[in-house]
């Protein structure tokens, strides 16, 4: 059974029939697990979904043949109804994704795709002016064009670990006197300090515009369904991370703070250890991007094992 409609949008003049194909899941009542989806797109985004995880998690819960189960990590369910996805068909194999939610734009391409990506993404079947635009650097600049007005970007590099192996290792004992655990809702009032922290250094782009509230309802919704590490020493929270997204082999890394009184401490890195060695034994591998002038966070980052895998880009509009 393939999700892919008849509508398409051919781009003239091009070597393999390069084409935009709209997803349909009409035949996905309720968009259950176990479903079987066109075996091209399942293959292209088990090769390329590191590259745009937010991208790939859209339609996690579509291409999992597995039902969930307490003992995997978690995979976040599909909201249904504003999501529009394209899939970018060069010949006979899928090239690109384009997952839009709302204002949020989320391109993913193959690498290899690259000379043809400023044609094909000037071929989109339809225009809008996404307020924030997220993926690998060139995806995002070619978007852009297509987007008038000012925008305000923010650069960063993405990072990916290769995995432990056959045998990953067992975390090495907690710094100190402290403990590494996960974290649920009962840790929402001790944990939502740093999570307001972080955002407030890390995400919001304007501090003025900061919403407590909504902060408040998405570090709630993580702590239910993504897997979150908090340190603490004394039953006092000093650092906090973990998923914020998940597709089919890998896991996105967010929302990692340590307090500033505790920094250059090694809380960081024994936290991603952990959480490293908690996603290898559920057979995902994780990925993450961060800001190319955060040098400690890069340095962290690098010491557990992860490496560069390309320029990542966040753009937002100013209008």
């Amino acid at each position: 059974m393939s999700v892919f409609k008849g509508e398409e949008t051919t781009v003239p003049g091009e070597p393999g029939n390069l084409c935009w194909r709209r997803l349909s899941f009409s035949g996905f009542p309720g968009l259950n697990f176990g479903k079987v989806p066109d075996p091209l797109l399942l293959e292209f985004l088990q090769k390329y979904e590191y590259r745009n995880l937010q991208a790939a998690a859209c339609l996690a819960p579509l291409l999992a043949r597995d039902s969930p189960s307490p003992e995997k990590a978690p995979v976040p369910r599909f909201s249904g109804g504003r999501e529009k996805f394209w899939v970018c068909f060069f010949g006979d194999r899928v090239a690109g994704l384009l997952a839009v939610k709302g204002g949020l734009a989320l391109p993913l391409f193959a690498p290899e795709f690259d000379p043809w990506l400023d044609r094909a993404l000037a071929a989109l079947p339809f225009r809008e002016n996404y307020r924030t635009l997220l993926g690998m650097k060139n995806a995002v600049e070619g978007m852009e064009k297509l987007c008038p007005g000012p925008r305000l970007d923010f650069h960063y590099l993405l990072l990916v670990h290769p995995g432990w192996g056959e045998a990953p290792p067992l975390p090495r004992k907690d710094p100190g006197e402290f403990l590494i655990r996960r974290a649920g809702i009962e840790d929402l009032e001790a944990l939502l300090p740093l999570q307001r922290a972080y955002e407030l250094e890390e995400v919001v782009s304007d501090p003025a515009r900061f919403d407590p509230l909504l902060c408040r309802r998405h570090f709630q919704n993580q702590l239910k369904g993504e897997y979150i590490l908090g340190l603490w020493e004394g039953g006092v929270p000093l650092a906090k991370g973990g998923t914020n997204a998940q597709g089919l082999g890998f896991c996105q890394v967010g929302g990692v703070y340590t307090v500033p009184r505790r920094r250059n401490q090694g809380l960081s890195k024994a936290l991603i250890r952990r959480l490293l060695w908690e996603m290898d034994r559920r057979n995902r591998r994780l990925c993450l991007f961060v800001k190319t002038a955060n040098r400690s966070a890069l340095g962290v980052y690098e010491k557990t094992g992860f490496q560069p895998a390309g320029d990542f880009k966040i753009s937002y509009s100013r209008s």
